[in-house]
């Protein structure tokens, strides 16, 4: 199952803290997550925060090896995470005639 995950920073009185507590160990367990073939492409935002894309049996297994980052179990970011499939339209364009 291909999935997005859209990391995006909390406003926190003690945001910067916790990002210089956990920057390195985020990156770090970023990618072992890629080494393990559960995060297969990583994007940073125009803002703060990241964009994964994610290939994992399941959305359930992909949010709990997620929960484990660093900065998202510490609060300082938020996971949006969302299923990806192909684009229906074509089908429905090249069946209706068009």
């Amino acid at each position: 199952m291909k999935l997005l995950a859209v990391l995006t920073a909390v406003e926190r009185a003690d945001s910067r803290e916790l990002f210089q507590a956990h920057g390195r160990e985020e990156l770090v367990h970023l990618w072992g997550l890629y080494e393990e073939g559960l995060v297969r492409e990583m994007y940073q935002r125009a803002g703060p925060g990241a964009v994964l894309v994610l290939e994992a049996p399941d959305m359930e297994h992909a949010r709990r090896l997620l929960n484990e980052l660093p900065l998202l179990a510490a609060g300082a970011v938020e996971c949006e995470l969302l299923e990806l499939r192909p684009f229906a339209a074509y089908r429905a364009f090249i069946d209706a005639g068009g």
